[in-house]
């Protein structure tokens, strides 16, 4: 089986600036925070995930998912930062499903 990631070669595409800066945006557009994506501990958390075989589609999502969960709440919000969402419960947050609120009738 040809592995996805490194094409069957064993080398693993080197992530980009423009990966970083994309990944880095999102999180500042839906947080509402101004992390930098040159910042080297932000760029080894964002690495070390894509080693793992998350993709930047995967970072935009785990944004929306804790964004929708966490930034109303005074406690949690704190915690929208790359060091917690970028952490190695990553694949346990990008497993999350987007909590859809409902109408309840009576």
């Amino acid at each position: 089986m040809k592995c996805p990631l490194c094409e069957g070669n064993g080398v693993l595409p080197d992530v980009t600036s423009d990966t970083y800066q994309k990944i880095i945006n999102d999180l500042n557009a839906k947080a509402g925070t101004k992390y930098k994506p040159s910042s080297k501990k932000t760029r080894q958390l964002i690495k070390t995930r894509m080693a793992e075989g998350f993709s930047v589609n995967d970072f935009l999502y785990v944004h929306t998912v804790k964004c929708k969960e966490w930034l109303q709440d005074p406690h949690w919000n704190k915690y929208l930062r790359p060091e917690t969402l970028y952490s190695p419960k990553f694949e346990s947050y990008r497993n999350q499903q987007i909590a859809v609120k409902t109408k309840v009738s009576y």
